[in-house]
């Protein structure tokens, strides 16, 4: 049984129970004036997106998933590091994993430019530009996350995973995303494998609102139609959307 279309049941349930409506109201009030402010040429005004989310009374957001309770926890423990040595290493590794991005590197990391790795709590490191903008975030030496305000100005870093309206409200409470989500009317795929990160965009919509790492290969969404599909790992207003820049 599922609540909407293609959101996972225990997860849906935590959402709906434990997780404050008024919370999910406001990504989605910010999802929809993103998509307002944006005409799918220029990333969105995250000056104006940001308002938004400061007219809002700031509500504790309750377990939803285990990853929002890392974020929770993910305040930095240690002071930033900055190493030309380090930032070569990590530019090597980005490009090993996403090389269909090499044209756009320098600009996302330009090369002058020490990165900032910042250590957290639960072994999570979050990766930084200069300013202290939050680029990349992975756990001990897995793989390499892009932060959804870096996902708005590339979308095309990840390949797309797209879900129908109904299942919008859920995610943005941090309910994974079942197969019948992916598979439904509205709904859209691409083809990837099992364990890749990706976006997932919603029907109607032109910015991601998640991103998600995949438990199944699109063939096996498609032949086995059930289950979880695609984890919610990072989503609009989570903790990690949430954090200030890291001075």
């Amino acid at each position: 049984m599922m609540l909407g279309r293609g959101v996972e049941k225990s997860n849906c349930h935590s959402a709906v129970s434990r997780v404050s409506s008024f919370q999910v109201d406001i990504g989605q009030a910010v999802f929809d004036l993103m998509d307002n402010l944006a005409d799918g040429r220029h990333a969105p005004d995250m000056v104006q997106t940001n308002k938004v989310l400061s007219s809002y009374p700031r509500v504790p957001k309750p377990l939803a998933s285990q990853w929002i309770a890392r974020w929770k926890r993910a305040h930095p423990s240690t002071t930033p590091v900055e190493s030309a040595d380090i930032s070569k290493g990590i530019r090597s590794q980005i490009l090993d994993q996403f090389n269909h991005i090499d044209d756009y590197l320098d600009q996302i990391l330009p090369k002058k430019e020490p990165l900032k790795i910042v250590k957290c709590h639960e072994h999570i490191e979050l990766l930084c530009n200069q300013s202290g903008e939050i680029l990349f975030f992975r756990q001990r030496d897995g793989p390499l996350f892009p932060s959804l305000k870096l996902l708005h100005k590339y979308p095309f870093i990840l390949p797309h995973m797209q879900v129908d309206k109904g299942a919008i409200r859920f995610v943005l409470s941090g309910a994974n995303i079942m197969c019948p989500g992916l598979t439904s009317p509205g709904a859209q795929m691409t083809k990837v494998d099992k364990d890749q990160i990706v976006a997932i965009m919603a029907e109607g919509k032109q910015h991601a609102l998640a991103v998600g790492f995949t438990k199944l290969s699109t063939e096996e969404i498609l032949s086995k139609n059930k289950g979880v599909g695609v984890d919610n790992i990072h989503f609009l207003n989570d903790g990690l959307w949430l954090m200030k820049q890291i001075k």
